[in-house]
């Protein structure tokens, strides 16, 4: 690894502090990517053994939204798991080297950074009730695009593009309504 310097003289170095910290981190998004991979394959796998009736129960954007949603949550809460031991620890030593340097006034930042995550969890408290609305529309959205891609034929020969399209169109209106 060379990087450039400011004079144009190129040296190896080996560590730059927090930038290795961020190389390592690509590793473990690396490996949170195969994971969800991984299981959004086993799920699909799943999906293809489902029986018609509960197809038809359930509904093709029911059980799309059901197999995204709960794909990323494994994968993500593997990701989680890795933070739950290091997000501290670097906490600590980061307090800790701060306390060294400039004493007392660590615990003013500190206590500015928790009100900022106090405020910043109620936000994405909000943003997740909109969300679950948000599921039921997808869902109908999810639907309709199910419908058009499965009968393209006959909506091509009756030429029922245009009607077709506004229902997806206000399907997705629906959904987006409540993000804004």
């Amino acid at each position: 690894f060379f990087f450039q310097a400011e004079d144009g003289i190129r040296d190896p170095l080996w560590s730059r502090g927090l930038g290795d910290v961020y190389k390592r981190q690509r590793i473990t998004y690396l490996c949170n990517a195969i994971t969800r991979s991984s299981i959004f394959g086993l799920l699909y796998a799943k999906t293809l053994r489902i029986s018609l009736a509960a197809k038809s129960l359930l509904g093709t954007g029911k059980i799309m939204n059901i197999l995204h949603g709960d794909g990323k949550v494994v994968a993500n809460s593997l990701y989680d798991f890795n933070l739950a031991w290091t997000v501290p620890l670097d906490i600590i030593v980061c307090l800790a080297l701060l306390f060294i340097e400039i004493e007392w006034y660590t615990f003013m930042g500190a206590a500015i950074i928790s009100f900022g995550i106090i405020i910043q969890r109620m936000v994405y408290s909000q943003y997740t009730k909109i969300r679950r609305k948000m599921y039921k529309y997808t869902d109908g959205r999810a639907k309709y695009l199910n419908e058009y891609l499965e009968s393209i034929k006959i909506i091509k020969y009756n030429a029922w593009e245009n009607p077709m399209y506004d229902n997806i169109k206000k399907a997705r209106k629906k959904e987006t309504s409540l993000q804004y």
